[in-house]
């Protein structure tokens, strides 16, 4: 007996559970066209990946561009030397000229305005006459806002500093103003002996540090000791 493949194939699907297979109208299996069902999302699926292709394309040389303007503004921020300001708007001197010390301190106050804060000036006050000085025996040396300054500004201000007074003592006072004219810590720098264009100075904390942290006034006194040691002598 002649054993037809087709009805076997059929058959054992159907024993297998695939009843999907058998249709209420058979299907010819040689007179119909079997259409892939994959077809359709081949199609979609390629399309997308066109679609990705193109937006990732377009990322692309958008990304280029963005690279090409930033390589563009680093070129030209390069070029553009460093904007010096004039020496008025970055120093200024507070009280008498013929103060026999001068205190050098960084604030954000303005021209004519007093260096320190309320609380700041009166603690500060009692700083000076620990060590013998008052307000009638200093004058300000203030800078405005160190922090900013550019190496430029930096240099211009040192340069000018020797204009305010040169016989008169400077004392230092606070992180902003010793980093600005001597390029270090106030910590380090005031472990050794400091001088500013040839002559002694002194250094000390920044008494809103010392109202914030009261530990520090025992280094605080220290250096005011020690720049008491500068001054003796003199007719205060």
């Amino acid at each position: 007996m002649q054993v037809n493949v087709l009805e076997v194939v059929l058959s054992d699907i159907h024993h297998a559970g695939v009843t999907d297979a058998v249709a209420e109208n058979p299907f010819n299996f040689f007179e119909s066209k079997i259409l892939n069902p994959f077809d359709t999302l081949s199609e979609e699926v390629q399309h997308n990946t066109q679609s990705i292709s193109v937006k990732n394309e377009d990322s692309d040389k958008a990304s280029k561009n963005t690279s090409k303007i930033s390589k563009v503004e680093k070129t030209l921020s390069k070029s553009e030397p460093d904007r010096v300001r004039d020496v008025s708007d970055l120093v200024w001197s507070f009280g008498g000229a013929a103060a026999p010390v001068q205190v050098v301190v960084s604030s954000s106050a303005g021209k004519g305005e007093h260096p320190l804060s309320i609380q700041a000036k009166a603690l500060f006050e009692k700083m000076l006459q620990s060590i013998g000085l008052n307000e009638n025996s200093v004058s300000y040396i203030v800078l405005n806002r160190a922090d900013k300054y550019s190496s430029a500004e930096k240099l211009q201000v040192k340069e000018s500093m020797n204009n305010y007074g040169e016989s008169a003592y400077k004392l230092f006072v606070g992180e902003e103003a010793v980093k600005c004219l001597f390029d270090q810590t106030l910590v380090r720098a005031r472990q050794c002996n400091m001088d500013f264009s040839g002559k002694p100075c002194g250094l000390v904390m920044h008494p809103e540090s010392l109202m914030t942290q009261p530990v520090l006034k025992k280094l605080a006194w220290q250096d005011l000791l020690k720049f008491q040691s500068l001054t003796k002598g003199l007719a205060l």
